[in-house]
């Protein structure tokens, strides 16, 4: 059953239909955390798990990322580096203009970085299992030095 409502709804956009909305509160990001990001989308099949929340653009077609725009950089720069298409289907869910702010506000504001020995615990899980030091660190984003630790 797909439900109808347009604030649960989700969409799939084209890679090159989307843009960094004006509206998004987060205007810095460092290089080194899109090349995590992007790192991370890459170890998991070119899949985002948290999906991208959008406006409707000024012009036809085009959508304005309101909350994901970290994803969205690390996506056009995985595109650029020609490992994804251009027009790669993102999943997106779309909200109105009137709420981009909070909700990019909230996205930004209501997140917790995990503890690092937490962190560190689930390093060791995966190489207890088997995968290996240079394996995790390129899935999720890091150095080797930090998944040895």
């Amino acid at each position: 059953m797909t439900d109808t409502n347009a604030a649960t709804e989700t969409i799939i956009v084209a890679l090159n239909k989307l843009d960094r909305d004006p509206l998004n509160v987060r205007k810095t990001y460092t290089t080194e955390g899109i090349e995590e990001m992007a790192a991370t989308i890459r170890g998991d099949g070119y899949r985002i798990l948290q999906i991208l929340i959008v406006r409707k653009g000024d012009k036809r077609g085009r959508f304005h990322v309101i909350a994901g725009g970290r994803r969205l950089a690390a996506l056009n720069l995985l595109a650029e580096a020609g490992e994804i298409s251009k027009d790669f289907p993102v999943e997106c869910k779309e909200r109105s203009a009137a709420e981009a702010t909070e909700i990019s506000l909230i996205e930004n504001m209501q997140r917790e970085a995990m503890h690092p020995v937490d962190e560190y615990e689930a390093f060791r899980v995966m190489a207890d299992a088997g995968k290996s030091v240079e394996d995790i660190a390129a899935r999720f984003g890091t150095t080797e030095v930090m998944v040895r630790k």
